[in-house]
């Protein structure tokens, strides 16, 4: 009786192992794609920002030029008679 109940006891143990082994198998692949997925999310917000700054630095250095543009239609258009 005490040898059936040590293999009960073994069997068991073998099967909480081969369980545990799934789960920590399963939960490594989930891990693992949620880690990638984390990182293609941040790759595409840094490409997103680093588009966005590039904007931002171009639209900075045409304001000059757009100021003066505008000054030169509104000097333009006092000079015109309206109909």
């Amino acid at each position: 009786m005490e040898e059936k109940l040590k293999q009960s006891i073994q069997k068991i143990n073998g099967n909480v192992k081969e369980k545990a082994q799934k789960i920590g198998k399963q939960f490594k692949e989930i891990y693992d794609s949620n880690v990638q997925k984390l990182k293609t999310a941040l790759q595409k917000l840094q490409e997103s920002n680093k588009e966005l700054i590039e904007r931002l630095e171009k639209d900075i250095n045409d304001l000059p030029n757009k100021i003066f543009e505008n000054l030169g239609d509104s000097s333009e258009g006092q000079g015109q008679t309206q109909k």
